[in-house]
């Protein structure tokens, strides 16, 4: 299993191809929804070059309050360690066993949104494909008969499901939305500043 990290160019330069790629196969979203808040960054991008709006969905785990509590001192773990550590989730049922989401996002503010048809849909990596079923689902229930497309920056060959539009395959990431990333503040700063213009519709 591979495993890269991204910077927060890296990040904005895979974004950009993968909407490059859903543009030539399938068209230009009505909106960019993006999986709280790992994805903010690749959907953010994506927007941008859209100029559609973007939306924020959450999908937690129900059972994730360990890995909660832990995160802010994964900088203390060697990256060695860490990695290994990664390989080991991925590789377990643990995700299976959990499968469960809590979806939450603004439903007063989608409201006031224009007609959505087309809801490009991005996280940044699909692992059991349990995150983004549901909030695709949520999606569904709340644009009905809206084509929803899913794009990522990679996913696990072991998904339930195929994104329309990825970059890897297999492949751990570690990019600005992890916590023991170096540009995990800025990509915080970036997050918050968006709710705050009103450039995020959440």
């Amino acid at each position: 299993m591979d495993y890269i990290e991204l910077s927060g160019k890296d990040v904005e330069r895979d974004s950009l191809i993968l909407a490059n790629m859903a543009a030539e196969s399938w068209g230009r979203p009505d909106a960019v929804v993006f999986v709280a808040r790992g994805a903010f960054k690749i959907g953010h991008t994506m927007a941008q070059h859209f100029q559609v709006p973007l939306l924020e969905i959450q999908a937690s785990r129900k059972s994730g309050k360990i890995k909660t509590l832990i995160s802010p001192f994964l900088f203390l773990i060697p990256a060695g360690i860490k990695k290994k550590l990664r390989s080991a989730e991925v590789g377990s049922d643990y995700h299976k066993r959990n499968a469960d989401r809590d979806v939450r996002f603004n439903r007063a503010a989608w409201d006031e949104l224009p007609n959505i048809n087309r809801i490009l849909l991005t996280d940044d990596s699909v692992d059991t494909g349990n995150t983004v079923l549901a909030a695709k689902k949520a999606l569904q229930e709340f644009f009905p008969g809206a084509e929803i497309k899913i794009a990522a920056l990679n996913y696990f060959s072991f998904s339930q499901i195929r994104p329309d539009f990825f970059l890897r395959t297999d492949t751990m990431l570690n990019g600005p939305w992890s916590r023991d990333s170096e540009e995990n503040k800025q990509f915080a700063k970036e997050y918050l500043h968006a709710k705050k213009e009103g450039t995020l519709w959440i």
